[in-house]
């Protein structure tokens, strides 16, 4: 059977990067239940190209992974709404193909709007949602300007 550490390899990944994983996971540890089974799924599922504060499975309900200790009302109804639109999922799924400057744009308004404890999945969701906000009102999302 292969370990963590063998897929993680097999996923194109190095040594550093499991590292950064490992780091990330210390500091939001608390967040999930079973942390210890969190971190292990997400070193099985690294691969090349995925930034370590993706991919990992959601913090349970109510942990914030801000400063300040409890969500916020305006964090929890950010999130009932950004889970409520599926179509966001599948926009975040092909971002990959986006030109590189339109999403790290999308993605750097994101992280500067959203409020404090949003945890970073639903932060990307948020871009993703500027993503379709722009491409739907005709401002350049094919990396002209």
């Amino acid at each position: 059977m292969a370990t963590a550490i063998d897929q993680a390899r097999a996923g194109g990944v190095t040594a550093e990067h499991v590292l950064d994983l490992i780091e990330f996971w210390t500091r939001y540890r608390n967040g999930w239940d079973d942390p210890a089974s969190k971190l292990y799924f997400r070193i099985c599922n690294a691969r090349r190209g995925v930034a370590v504060e993706e991919g990992w499975q959601e913090f349970r309900t109510g942990y914030n992974a801000g400063p300040k200790g409890t969500m916020s009302s305006e964090c929890r109804s950010l999130i009932r709404e950004l889970d409520g639109d599926s179509e966001l999922a599948a926009i975040l799924g092909d971002s990959h193909q986006f030109p590189a400057d339109v999403w790290r744009s999308c993605h750097r308004e994101a992280s500067q709007t959203a409020p404090a404890g949003l945890p970073p999945a639903r932060v990307n969701l948020l871009a993703a949602r500027l993503y379709r906000e722009r491409k739907t009102n005709g401002h350049a999302t094919n990396g002209s300007h």
